[in-house]
């Protein structure tokens, strides 16, 4: 199944960034991502990889494998 709609932001979004969750990036407490709550609503109800992290393909850059670490997004598990 593939999400298709707003995405993850590396930089705060222009406008409204009430629709966004600001997650920290774990062992770069200096990195921000901004994640489109509709992104963390999909993953809520999207099985996650044996590993269990979340995978994406990124038009022109690939796959993108993640996992949240301690946020208020439920893990979707």
């Amino acid at each position: 199944m593939a999400f298709t709609g707003p995405s993850g932001l590396p930089g705060a979004p222009e406008e409204g960034a009430e629709l966004y969750e600001l997650l920290g990036i774990e062992g770069h407490e200096d990195l921000k991502c901004w994640l489109h709550r509709d992104v963390c609503e999909w993953m809520t109800e999207t099985p996650r990889t044996h590993d269990g992290d979340h995978l994406f393909f990124v038009d022109g850059s690939g796959y993108f494998r993640f996992r949240l670490v301690d946020s208020g997004v439920s893990d979707g598990a």
